[in-house]
């Protein structure tokens, strides 16, 4: 093939008009290419680890918090709508709080958890309505067993 006869692309790179000739856009010689059918199956392989993966992290949840030892108690009372924080002292040995009886979500909503400081926020907007009651409960990472725990009885007016 001539390359009198060869048509040509018009591309730009940074601003700037140049010509390609066809020939210039084809595989090199001796390069092996991917098969349709190896294309393919590396694919499927590729979308099946990523799946796998993904799969295992959302099934790792911690197991429920057991039985809560005696712990202090607060009582809050909210409108609808405004936002209620819930601050809890950091603990060492790698002790966490965790949600051991969730509030009512229709009534209390959980948007967000921060650490601030020395201190675990969480934040809690009120939904509508009505009374909920929910209880934290101080665990060394995923176990069961609470060594303390919080009480709180939230009251939301219209």
């Amino acid at each position: 093939m001539g390359r009198r006869n060869a048509p040509t692309v018009q591309a730009t790179h940074l601003g700037h008009p140049s010509v390609l000739r066809s020939e210039s856009l084809k595989p090199n010689q001796g390069e092996d290419e991917m098969s349709g059918t190896k294309l393919s199956a590396a694919c499927i392989v590729g979308l099946s680890a990523t799946a796998a993966v993904f799969a295992g992290v959302g099934l790792a949840t911690a197991p429920p918090v057991g039985q809560l030892p005696a712990g202090a108690s607060s009582s809050i009372v909210t409108a609808r709508g405004e936002l209620v924080a819930i601050a809890l002292p950091h603990r060492a040995g790698g002790r966490v709080w965790r949600i051991a009886n969730a509030p009512n979500p229709s009534l209390l909503r959980e948007v967000s958890e921060a650490d601030v400081g020395d201190q675990v926020v969480l934040v809690f907007n009120a939904e509508a309505q009505g009374m909920t009651s929910f209880a934290l409960g101080l665990t060394r990472g995923k176990r069961t067993t609470a060594s303390e725990s919080r009480h709180y009885m939230v009251t939301v007016r219209p």
